[in-house]
């Protein structure tokens, strides 16, 4: 940067970029092409709503155990509603237990919040760790920057040594 400029810094990515449509418009006929259908989180958020419907109560422990139930998703399939369907309900029980699959893998995301809190905490505290250290004429934002490098250096160990110790042991 200090010899070239910022130019090259922002020309390189906007060549790739302008590249792309090039690129899709090239391979318009190998691609397959489906017409829009719009945005499911409505209906799923709909689809919520009418499973949790009548599992409420003012008790969060019952609320809770009646919406983690066994049948919370069964009562909301179209073959089980006893009567006139929902206008909005154009979908069959198959795409119900797609729903329920999806949100119960939303699951896993929950923890990242609290995962990037806490790694930014560390991250500050490590820079005012370094801070108040000798550094000789080294940034003290170098420390944060060690992390990538033990990744790099620790994961090929620990996939060529410790997992194949593991799998000798199991």
């Amino acid at each position: 940067m200090q010899f070239v400029g910022f130019y090259l810094s922002y020309t390189l990515p906007t060549v790739v970029f302008l590249l792309c449509p090039i690129i899709l418009f090239i391979g318009r006929n190998r691609y397959t092409r489906s017409p829009p259908t719009g945005s499911v989180l409505a209906t799923c958020l709909k689809l919520w709503r009418h499973a949790a419907r009548g599992r409420w109560s003012w008790n969060p422990v019952t609320t809770y155990k009646n919406m983690t139930s066994a049948d919370f998703w069964e009562a909301a399939k179209p073959s089980k509603i006893v009567g006139q369907k929902p206008s909005w309900m154009n979908f069959d029980d198959q795409w119900v237990d797609e729903v329920r699959r999806g949100v119960k893998a939303c699951g896993v995301f929950l923890c990242f919040p609290v995962y990037w809190l806490t790694y930014n905490q560390l991250n500050n505290n490590l820079t005012s760790q370094a801070a108040t250290m000798t550094l000789n004429g080294i940034p003290n934002d170098v420390l944060s920057n060690l992390d990538p490098f033990a990744l790099i250096i620790l994961i090929p160990i620990c996939d060529m040594f410790v997992s194949i110790n593991l799998m000798l042991y199991v």
